[in-house]
Order: structure tokens, then sequence, then C-alpha cells
């Protein structure tokens, strides 16, 4: 029998690269497609709250347009404590409302601290745990992400000490706290009157798309991805083996 020719070998070669071809841009005009969606059917949600008018800008995609690997929970522009080169990453969903999340940030994370942000091991984030339901109700803690984002902004040094403040009183009036952290009332105050708050529309967009219904929700990985996940309070001894076993992850 004859062995096939040269030119029928390159020829399936070229059929089979034609098709990996296709298929590749066919998922790349599904993803961009489905972000033109999301695009389209941005709506706005206009809330006010003591301290500020704005409005949420919420995408509306939803978590059934893509599989879930394809999300993860972005750090990109946001406080950090500890090191930007750290290797591992551990994003926290809080509610400073809720006494699992103030019990996480007040015996949990400084053991954390210690233990591995302070020796640059970990670099650690913190998010809004905010649903539509909050803001559709003008809940607290939406009001609390808007002072955030403003210290964050107008006075960035004192973003942590505001942060523990609001964990740790659940103060009713911000007017007393810029005061005694001595932040900027006009700058601050400018803030609030801004349209949109960045940290809150992304934090609401992950909360839906990810499915977060319990605070604390953490998300230990590489450098934002990879991540695992610890849904309410465990006990430090069980968060630093989920650590270990990431660390043991680095460079795979």
């Amino acid at each position: 029998m004859r062995k096939p020719s040269n030119l029928f070998r390159k020829s399936n070669r070229l059929i089979i690269w034609g098709f990996v071809f296709v298929l590749t841009l066919s998922l790349v005009s599904f993803v961009m497609g489905l972000h033109m969606t999301a695009k389209r059917s941005q709506r706005t949600i206009n809330k006010s709250l003591p301290g500020g008018n704005y409005s949420i800008v919420y995408h509306g995609i939803t978590r059934s347009m893509l599989p879930k690997f394809f999300f993860y929970p972005s750090i990109k522009g946001r406080q950090r404590m500890g090191s930007q080169s750290a290797q591992i990453t551990m994003i926290a969903y809080l509610n400073p409302m809720t006494k699992a999340s103030r019990d996480f940030q007040s015996k949990i994370l400084p053991l954390i601290k210690r233990d591995f942000i302070d020796k640059g091991v970990i670099a650690y984030y913190p998010k809004n745990l905010i649903t539509k339901s909050d803001l559709t109700n003008n809940a607290k803690n939406v009001l609390y992400a808007a002072w955030l984002e403003c210290a964050g902004e107008t006075a960035p040094e004192k973003y942590w000490l505001l942060y523990n403040k609001i964990f740790k009183t659940l103060p009713n009036n911000a007017s007393l706290l810029i005061k005694e952290l001595n932040i900027s009332p006009s700058s601050f105050d400018r803030c609030m009157g801004k349209e949109s708050f960045n940290t809150i529309n992304q934090d609401v967009y992950e909360v839906e798309e990810f499915g977060i219904n319990i605070a604390p929700t953490v998300y230990i990985g590489i450098k934002g991805k990879a991540n695992s996940i610890i849904r309410g309070t465990p006990s430090y001894s069980y968060i630093k083996r989920v650590i270990k076993f990431v660390e043991t992850r680095i460079g795979e």
C-alpha cells in the first residue's frame, strides 16, 4: 500500500490548524460578546445615604453565562496590607454589621498580620460584602464602604485607622471620625458627592457573580488567582493549614 504523500499530510495539518484557529476565534468572539452584553445591560442604581448622594453601577452579566473558573476577585488598585511582592494573596469579603466579620477583623486578622503579612508572605486585600439587597435597603455597610473609598482617595495613610474604627465602633457620623483622624473635611465631602464609587461597584458585581452570601468569605491564592475559598469563620489553625497548602503550589 502506498504511503500518504507529503502533500496529503500537509493538507491534513492545515485542516487541523484551521479548525483550531476557527475554534479559538469563536471562543474569543463569544467572550467579547458577553463583555459587550454586560456593557449594554449596565444599569445605575441611585442611592442616597447620610453623608452623600451617589450611584452604584451594576454590571448585569450573570453567573450562568460563563464557567466560574473564568472569574476571580480583582485586586488591581485595591487597598493592600503587606508587601506588593508577596506571592500569596488573601482577599476577605467582610460586612462590619456582622459579628463574624468583626471577630475576624479583631481576632483572626491580627494573628495573620503577625505571622504572615508582616513577614512579607501574604498581601491582604479587604473587600466589601455588599449585596443588591443591601443597596436597595440603604444598608449601613454600603455607607461604610463609601467612607472607606473616600478615605483611601483623600488620605490613604489613614485608611486602616478608619477601617479599624468602623469595625470596632460601628459609627453613625463620618464628621466626627474624619475630624478625629485629621482627614480634610472638604476633600472627604467632595469625594462623597461623586456619582459612582468604584470599589462598591466592583464588590457588588463580584458578590453577585460568585454567589458570596456568608461573611466572612476569604480567598487565599497566588497573586489573586488559583484561590482556595474559606466561608465563615474557621479556627486560625485551619487558616494556617490553607496558607501552607497554597505555599506548596507556588511555582506549579
